[in-house]
């Protein structure tokens, strides 16, 4: 999942891939080219960026895409465009493209995971107590009107860019895959200026294209152990070439209930409308876009490991990889051929 124009207490918690950059020196080659390292801040976490070039772009760039993705995205900022949408003071023509581009991928999505990617969920993360905001009335009337105002299905924007609801109160957040947008925008910009071997990570989530030229080296990054003590250690490592992967997680965000002892997820169920009780601790998903990724990989965490399962034979064409703790201890479960992306290749099949 993705937070994107915040504060560091991101919805999701859970930089769940490490970027794995050994043995990257920058070598000067007698073409003038070589490995350049740049790193900053973005949407309440890091950013890092590798790629093969003569000169390095200024940083200045990188700000000022950060800038416009959050003056569009940024639910936090109460005058970006999305805070403005949900206030209710635009209702007409949406001009900006870049809001029309991940309206469309989330409509994509919605479709694609039957309405377990649902954009519209964020005042019941709230009401839940894992959202940004507090709502002071907590009772069955205040949960049913939330309720009624949920459903992605409920909002559209037809061919003039006119924004059409059923609602009068619906509450919009692309956070689930927005910082993977963020991602294929860096890594747009990138291949604009003729840059063809890069590697770009925003919060854990990447997109890679070519390779380490300069050192004949496929790009690599690490798949994070599911640490509850907040420790950061990896066992599996995964070549990625010309592809994207984002991994959504439970295990650094939940709540126990204090009765039943259930661990319940920090993602909402947007069919059952509340939190659920899951033993997956993480889903990573790779495909060609790191928005789609990121997309999923936050569906997959809201439908829990049953219905993953059933879904991942269902869509082939996309690599997922399961951490479920069965029996007190963990089980890692490939599907679609993710292991082929895997150097060391000891989960299930």
């Amino acid at each position: 999942m993705y937070y994107f124009y915040y504060t560091k207490n991101w919805t999701c918690g859970i930089f769940m891939i490490l970027l794995v950059l050994t043995g990257c020196k920058n070598k000067e080659q007698t073409s003038g080219y070589r490995l350049i390292h740049q790193q900053g801040n973005a949407f309440g976490t890091t950013y890092h960026i590798a790629y093969e070039h003569k000169h390095s772009i200024a940083k200045q760039k990188w700000d000022e895409i950060i800038m416009q993705m959050n003056a569009c995205f940024s639910t936090y900022d109460t005058e970006s465009l999305i805070s403005r949408i949900n206030q209710g003071k635009i209702t007409d023509t949406i001009k900006d493209d870049s809001f029309i581009e991940v309206f469309k991928i989330a409509k994509e999505l919605y479709q694609k995971t039957d309405g377990y990617f649902d954009p519209t969920v964020g005042k019941l993360v709230n009401f839940w107590n894992f959202g940004s905001e507090k709502i002071k009335k907590k009772d069955s009337l205040t949960l049913l009107k939330i309720i009624d105002n949920i459903g992605f299905d409920k909002i559209n924007i037809n061919d003039k860019r006119i924004l059409e609801t059923q609602t009068e109160d619906i509450y919009l957040d692309f956070n689930a895959h927005a910082k993977g947008h963020a991602v294929d925008v860096f890594a747009n910009y990138l291949e604009s200026q003729n840059i063809h071997n890069f590697l770009v990570e925003i919060g854990g989530e990447i997109r890679t294209k070519g390779r380490k030229t300069i050192s004949s080296t496929p790009w690599k990054v690490g798949l994070e152990d599911p640490n509850f003590d907040g420790t950061q250690s990896y066992t599996k490592v995964l070549v990625l070439e010309g592809k994207a992967m984002a991994t959504s997680g439970s295990y650094r965000k939940y709540k126990i209930d204090s009765t039943s002892k259930q661990r319940y997820t920090h993602i909402i169920n947007a069919h059952l409308k509340h939190p659920i009780a899951s033993n997956m601790l993480s889903v990573s998903v790779i495909n060609e876009k790191c928005s789609y990724a990121d997309g999923y990989a936050t569906a997959l965490m809201g439908m829990g490991f049953e219905k993953t399962k059933k879904w991942a034979s269902q869509h082939t064409d996309i690599p997922i990889y399961c951490m479920v703790w069965e029996d007190e201890h963990l089980e890692t479960y490939s599907f679609n051929n993710f292991k082929k992306y895997m150097l060391n290749n000891k989960q299930k099949p």
